[in-house]
């Protein structure tokens, strides 16, 4: 978000960001619900139980993951409508494309999301830590490469462009 000023008009900051909030409707659902991860995580870790650990992986991705679909499916469908209800259409465009790319994004980080939630509940902060400057990094780039021809359609590909690449890796 803070090289669109730099790479594309400033007006465009408002649609992203309405974007975001909306698409952001998944993370208010599984959010609370993944939290509940971390201590639960501490606790196998503590207990040695390993198994229970691998099944909290499995089944807490599964959850959040199935929410996440669910959610961004809706959101994915009405979300535009949604926001022009909000916002007269006359004050705001939206960019073709950018609200389902977005939403794509969310996805994608709401299946790691209990991946990451347990290495935090493990304290090994610096998989995590290089894994997040790797993710920024492709996303600079991205960025970069995208948005002067595709501007926010751009912004929204190279960011989900990012977290695809990573997530792939991490979970292969």
């Amino acid at each position: 978000t803070l090289l669109i000023p730099v790479l594309m008009s400033i007006v465009l900051v408002s649609p992203y960001a309405i974007i975001c909030s909306v698409a952001g409707a998944i993370f208010l659902v599984i959010g609370p619900i993944a939290a509940l991860f971390f201590p639960m995580a501490v606790a196998y870790e503590v207990s040695n139980q390993t198994d229970k650990l691998r099944t909290l992986l499995m089944r807490g991705t599964k959850l959040l993951t199935g929410l996440a679909l669910a959610i961004g499916v809706i959101v994915a469908l009405y979300g535009e409508a949604f926001i022009y209800r909000w916002i007269d259409e006359d004050a705001l465009v939206l960019p073709p494309g950018v609200l389902v790319v977005t939403v794509l994004n969310m996805l994608v980080s709401a299946f790691i999301l209990t991946s990451s939630i347990i290495l935090m509940a493990l304290n090994r902060l610096r998989i995590l830590l290089l894994v997040s400057l790797a993710e920024v990094a492709i996303a600079v780039v991205g960025v970069l490469l995208l948005v002067p021809r595709y501007e926010l359609l751009g912004m929204a590909a190279a960011l989900l462009i990012a977290n695809a690449i990573i997530t792939f890796f991490w979970m292969v």
